[in-house]
């Protein structure tokens, strides 16, 4: 919390570079949820770790994905870096409600995205960080 021009999302931006490298495997899980978003050109490997912050406004399917073709959500694409919640109470009860288990049981969530007689799972482990303005 602090006041506007305080550096807070500034703050948010730089954990990323402040988290260790990405293994071997988290490299990899990170590459596939970005390939299937489509965010990969040419196949290379995302090597720095996700830094995603989306608008309090985004629809409950932006943010845990879905769709005809499952794609990943914001919560997924964070996943192995940063999801960034920028001025939290904008953001909807729903969404709040929607991470709530895994901040109680401090668990990794696996997103279920179902579609027809199908599933899809995508990550979501990684650090969850807020800002908000002081009432």
């Amino acid at each position: 919390m602090g006041p506007p021009g305080s550096g807070k999302s500034m703050m948010a931006a730089r954990l990323p570079g402040l988290l260790p490298p990405l293994s071997a495997a988290e490299l990899l899980e990170t590459s596939m949820i970005h390939s299937v978003a489509g965010l990969i050109a040419k196949g290379e490997l995302t090597r720095q770790r996700p830094f995603r912050t989306p608008h309090h406004s985004a629809s409950m399917a932006a943010l845990t994905g879905g769709g005809l073709k499952a794609k990943p959500g914001e919560i997924s694409l964070a996943h192995n870096g940063v999801l960034f919640l920028d001025e939290l109470p904008e953001f909807s009860a729903l969404m709040a409600q929607t991470h709530q288990p895994p901040l109680d049981d401090r668990s990794c969530l696996r997103w279920s995205l179902s579609k027809s007689l199908t599933a899809t799972s995508f990550g979501d482990k990684g650090l969850e960080t807020a800002d908000a303005l002081p009432s």
